[in-house]
């Protein structure tokens, strides 16, 4: 039987959006690149017929606000407790907190005020027709990931807290400083792909498909998130939140999917031990 995998890196408008597909088949896993424009009404309506295709799609987009913006659009008001709790989502707090225990700087986790296109994802939901308590919740068919808070969990259990930060810090850049780093920006990339590869048994379709997961980090972040989207099918993945976190805030403001720290111990049990045991990946010397 196969299944699809989706990962979008959405894009705000003017962009470049990247797609990426992980097929499971009996003989294992496999990765592509759809081709085709992702710009605009007509190329949200493209990725939302993938999503439909697809048995999960996971999206680098949040598709709320912190519960408390959340009640006042709602119509509801509360006793005023500040402004940090109309800044930050739970979810993104404990991503915060999970990337700084690898040495991972804070601010890699941003408010959802500074996302300049969850209209995109929130337009996406309607198009598939999910409500937001549905997409929220972290258990349906599209859900919200983070790619490099998802790298930092996956490099980490796969070589060492030290390669983590390494390469998950200095893999991508836009600002002026980074502009002269992008060789070694890409040669990051090639060693991110190559550990989640070994570890995960995943092969491109082609030759020309590993080239495009490195060409650019739209795609290698896409890939990360078709990746979540397939543990998450396994129960290898979980949402990202503080401990004894009512589920009506969660459904207000959602919550990221990541993977489990055992996503390949889960994997071996779930499946019956297709992958590698989880000392087979090593870093490349």
């Amino acid at each position: 039987m196969t299944k699809t995998f989706l990962g979008v890196d959405l894009a705000a408008a003017g962009a470049t959006t990247g797609l990426a597909e992980i097929v499971e088949t009996p003989e294992g896993l496999s990765y592509e690149f759809p081709t085709g424009s992702w710009q605009g009404h007509d190329g949200l309506e493209r990725i939302a017929a993938r999503c439909r295709a697809a048995d999960r799609a996971a999206v680098d987009q949040p598709f709320s606000y912190p519960a408390p913006c959340m009640r006042w659009f709602l119509g509801q008001t509360e006793a005023d407790a500040g402004s940090e709790p109309y800044l930050w989502r739970r979810t993104d707090l404990a991503m915060a907190e999970r990337v700084t225990n690898l040495g991972i700087p804070r601010d890699t986790v941003q408010q959802v005020g500074r996302c300049s296109n969850v209209w995109r994802a929130v337009e996406l939901a309607n198009l598939l027709g999910l409500a937001r308590e549905t997409v929220c919740a972290g258990k349906g068919k599209l859900i919200e990931t983070h790619p490099r808070v998802a790298w930092a969990v996956v490099i980490a259990s796969l070589a060492d807290r030290d390669t983590a930060e390494s390469l998950v810090t200095h893999y991508k850049g836009a600002r002026q400083e980074d502009r002269g780093k992008r060789h070694q920006q890409k040669e990051h990339r090639e060693r991110m792909l190559r550990l989640l590869c070994d570890g995960a048994a995943l092969r491109p379709r082609t030759e020309a498909q590993r080239d495009l997961a490195c060409k650019t980090d739209d795609n290698l972040d896409a890939l990360v998130c078709a990746f979540v989207a397939y543990l998450a099918a396994h129960g290898a993945a979980e949402r990202c939140l503080p401990a004894r976190l009512a589920e009506e805030t969660v459904l207000l403001e959602g919550a990221a999917i990541i993977p489990t720290q055992d996503w390949q111990a889960r994997l071996l049990v779930k499946k019956g031990g297709p992958h590698k045991p989880p000392g087979a990946a090593q870093p490349p010397a």
